[in-house]
């Protein structure tokens, strides 16, 4: 496999360069012999998701975000990511702190989505929220004291799924942010799903809007 990224970076003229298995372990962990350098994240701004709102109801299609309240595992933050991308979410939004940043176990766990799918980093996350709401966004926060059945509930036109962090889940400030509340059905009330599935379940949800 080492053998065809040469051969693929040398025939797309990509600059590369053969360094020793500690420098490489020094940049990533995890990186099965190959690391990339890249110049930026994706990214995207309030000014964008105005833009795709008009789009949006020019061909009077659903648009979904994505927002996340301190997540702080990695790995979760890949998987979010991922399904972010394979879901048709229209973008990331994620606080510049108290949570995982993009990493690159980040990189390597999306498996391309970080790559697909624009971020935000925010240093206010509740103002991004109310932002949005201005553009006409419903904003969903995910809780299990919500009020709302996510498998009930019929998703608007324009939303934004906000996830807390894996321990505390949502801030009170972000919740007060949110037009609703949601919750996710379960037979156990003694456990919760782990945030990377309950934001493939949103987005579930609010893919199947969009079609």
């Amino acid at each position: 496999h080492t053998a065809f990224f040469f051969f693929f970076a040398k025939e797309h003229k990509v600059f590369f360069k053969e360094v020793s298995l500690r420098q490489l372990d020094r940049l990533c962990s995890g990186h099965q012999g190959v690391a990339l350098l890249l110049e930026s994240h994706f990214s995207f701004q309030i000014s964008d998701v105005e833009m795709w709102v008009q789009e949006a109801q020019k061909r009077k299609k659903a648009l979904f975000l994505v927002a996340l309240d301190g997540v702080q595992d990695p790995q979760n933050l890949g998987s979010i990511f991922r399904s972010a991308w394979l879901l048709g979410a229209k973008g990331l939004i994620i606080p510049s702190s108290k949570g995982a940043s993009l990493s690159p176990t980040v990189y390597k766990v999306s498996s391309g989505g970080t790559e697909h799918v624009p971020v935000l980093i925010t240093e206010n996350l509740s103002q991004v929220l109310n932002h949005l709401k201005e553009l006409g966004f419903w904003v969903y926060g995910m809780d299990p004291s919500g009020s709302l059945s996510l498998w009930d509930m019929d998703v608007a036109e324009l939303s934004v799924w906000v996830l807390g962090a894996e321990d505390k889940g949502l801030r009170p400030g972000t919740k007060k942010a949110c037009d609703e509340l949601v919750f996710i059905p379960q037979t156990h009330k003694d456990a919760s799903f782990n945030v990377s599935i309950a934001a493939a379940f949103c987005m579930e949800k609010a893919a199947m809007r969009k079609l």
